[in-house]
């Protein structure tokens, strides 16, 4: 339930008396959003007010024969057409009555006969009223929102008793039908039965008892009206009678089920090949700790059964490898609750055209890494010879000058330098000093 202030309403929109506000609602699990529900009018009287009328009676219990009066008030208008007055949550009024612009609200005579009520025990029966009305604003009309329910007790002179529901099986899937049985107390030829889905008013089906139970059989899809689009819904479901179809009196709701209807889509199947051969089966994640069957090559008995953890929704299948030539077909499906999912795609294994995969990628690997080694061996030799001959470049230079420099010496120290780096070898440090201060 939300709770909104008149300017958490209006959130800043600009409103004129007679303007109209639509509000709609929806809700998700976390995974799927559903559809939106059905628009609710709130009729702007003032600027930045919003009501709807009041319905008012003298008393609130009644006895069965007896007539009482009802009255709808909306003084807040300039102009009102007329009222409507609706019985329980039905979308469609029970009674219409033109506007009183002189007592300023509209009277109804109710007959407590014709009223849909539901027995509260064994001597009242339990209704409830509601009204709204029809204003006319700049030549056009508008439908105020309904008042608040008025509650109304009538004394009954009968009492059917508490149904009793059973249904079967309770967790089914959408394409499998299920039978809800509504079973009365006591007999009853010609008495209707009422389903309704959580707390819904109005019921989903309507079925004529045999003996002193209804019957009805209907499958996943009907009971969602395909409109569900999760992989489980949860349904709250209950049942109520009455006499005959023109009977306006209802019984006490049964006891609730709580009904499961399944969409299990297929799982997904992969492998991954080593030393053996691993098959990966994937259920989707709301499905967990769920039971996984291998099936090989279209077998009516699983190849092999793993149980996932209660926190994971996949397993891995181990499968040894034989050296085997042949092809192997190999397929999945989970279970949940009982109930098996559709069977997976079809994976087609061959373990030696696997091997020769292998076997070319690790003979390509091998020439990869061998090209690599050769080339870093002959950069390296060509990087060592690159600098040997740099060194040897260097020297050859160092030679020529040295050459060159002698030539320009004079003949006499020519020959005594010449000598000197001739016996170089045989000087001391001090001696070739000495020579070289002289040169």
């Amino acid at each position: 339930m939300l709770v909104l202030n008149m300017e958490q309403i209006l959130g800043g929109i600009d409103v004129q008396r007679g303007d109209s506000l639509i509000f709609t609602c929806d809700y998700t699990n976390g995974i799927h959003r559903s559809p939106r529900s059905k628009g609710v009018k709130l009729l702007v009287s003032e600027t930045g007010q919003i009501i709807k009328p009041q319905i008012s009676m003298r008393q609130s219990v009644f006895k069965k024969g007896n007539y009482f009066l009802v009255q709808c008030l909306g003084t807040h208008f300039d102009r009102i057409e007329q009222c409507k007055f609706y019985n329980n949550w039905k979308s469609e009024p029970f009674s219409t009555q033109p506007y009183d612009d002189e007592k300023k609200l509209c009277i109804i005579k109710v007959n407590p006969r014709h009223l849909e009520c539901r027995q509260s025990n064994e001597s009242i029966c339990v209704t409830w009223l509601s009204c709204d009305i029809d204003v006319i604003v700049n030549g056009k009309k508008i439908t105020s929102p309904r008042s608040e329910m008025e509650k109304v007790e009538i004394e009954s002179t009968s009492y059917f008793g508490m149904p009793q529901l059973n249904v079967t099986p309770a967790v089914f899937q959408s394409d499998e039908t299920t039978e809800m049985t509504c079973n009365m107390p006591s007999f009853h030829e010609q008495a209707q039965c009422n389903y309704y889905k959580d707390n819904e008013s109005k019921p989903f089906r309507s079925v004529t008892s045999k003996a002193n139970h209804c019957l009805l059989s209907l499958s996943g899809k009907e009971l969602l009206e395909d409109k569900g689009d999760t992989a489980k819904s949860e349904l709250e479901i209950r049942c109520d009678y009455m006499e005959s179809k023109s009977s306006a009196t209802l019984s006490l709701f049964s006891n609730s089920i709580k009904v499961v209807v399944l969409m299990l889509p297929k799982p997904k199947i992969s492998f991954q090949s080593k030393t053996k051969l691993f098959i990966h089966c994937d259920a989707p994640l709301s499905f967990r700790g769920t039971v996984f069957y291998l099936y090989q090559n279209g077998t009516e008995k699983p190849t092999a059964t793993v149980s996932a953890l209660e926190t994971d929704h996949s397993v891995v299948f181990e499968i040894p490898r034989n050296g085997s030539r042949a092809s192997l077909v190999y397929s999945c499906v989970y279970e949940y609750q009982g109930h098996r999912s559709a069977i997976s795609d079809h994976k087609v294994f061959n373990e030696y055209q696997d091997y020769q995969e292998e076997y070319i990628s690790s003979v390509t690997l091998e020439f990869l890494i061998r090209v690599i080694i050769v080339s870093v061996y002959f950069f390296l030799m060509g990087l060592l010879l690159a600098c040997s001959h740099h060194k040897s470049s260097k020297n050859r230079w160092r030679q020529q000058w040295e050459r060159q420099q002698l030539q320009r010496l004079p003949e006499s120290k020519r020959t005594k330098k010449s000598s000197l780096r001739a016996g170089d070898k045989e000087l001391d440090p001090v001696a070739l000093k000495e020579s070289e201060l002289d040169l």
